[in-house]
């Protein structure tokens, strides 16, 4: 008989643990979505800041080097104007691990 009624003593003793500590998760469950949105909104920001980059800069700019401005912009060059930056020359946008 004493068992059951320590075992009933125990429950109701952590029910309020228990409340508290899923609280406790809530609250890093928002802080975590609040983190992942500042986090899409700083890629945003980095690839937006670096496509302005490499389409101003198609003749050469710090990640294809300055072969291409020295000589003055060529056809290729002209063309890969039209079609934006290709990927392979966005480090930073590729960099991130999200």
């Amino acid at each position: 008989p004493n068992g059951t009624s320590d075992t009933a003593a125990s429950s109701a003793a952590g029910i309020p643990f228990y409340e508290k500590q899923r609280q406790h998760l809530k609250e890093l469950i928002a802080r975590r979505r609040a983190m992942e949105k500042k986090l899409a909104a700083v890629e945003d920001l980095i690839h937006s800041k670096e496509t302005e980059y490499l389409e101003s800069t198609p003749s050469g700019n710090i990640v294809v080097g300055f072969d291409n401005y020295i000589k003055g912009a060529s056809g290729a060059a002209a063309q890969r104007r039209k079609t934006g930056p290709p990927d392979q020359n966005r480090v930073f946008s590729r960099s991130s691990v999200s």
